[in-house]
Formats: C-alpha cells, structure tokens, sequence
C-alpha cells in the first residue's frame, strides 16, 4: 500500500462490464452516483476514482466506480495511507 502516490477522481462516463450489486443500477441506491442502464443495456456511471502508484519509472492505476468510495475507505480505514489518500479527495 505504501507504493500507493495517491487516489484521483475522474468525472467522465464510463461503462461497467459487469455488475455484482444486489440492487439494479438504475435503483434509488445508485442514483446519486449517475449510474444508468442504457437503450443498448450497457451499464453507464459518471464518475471513477483511480489508486495511483509507481514501479520504477512507470505509473499505473486501478479504478474504481465512483459508488465504491465507501468500501474503499473502510478497507483502508486502519492502513498508514488512509489519511494522505482519502483526506482531500473530491465526490461525485
């Protein structure tokens, strides 16, 4: 975790391949988070944050769907980072 520079939000539309959740996209729950189901069926969110970090010269990301802030931040919660990653970071 330590390698982790910082975490950024992204505020463009993105397509989810898949969804796990227990309610449907398009419910009340998501709603606050922009996520649609499209004319097509493809699963839209506006917005997703990235964990940034570098290996030698090169940067990488992992992103996450903007409705995941919560979980992230509780799975952080006890880490050395948790302040510097989450302490200014902007919502949807």
């Amino acid at each position: 975790m330590s390698k982790i520079e910082r975490l950024e939000y992204t505020n463009k539309r993105v397509s989810v391949t898949s969804w796990n959740k227990s309610e449907k996209p398009n419910s009340p729950k998501y709603k606050e988070y922009k996520t649609v189901i499209n004319a097509s069926g493809f699963i839209l969110v506006r917005g997703f944050y990235s964990f940034v970090f570098k290996d030698g010269e090169e940067e990488y990301s992992i992103s996450f769907p903007n409705y995941e802030i919560e979980t992230l931040k509780s799975v952080f919660k006890e880490s050395e980072v948790y302040e510097r990653l989450f302490s200014n970071i902007p919502t949807c």
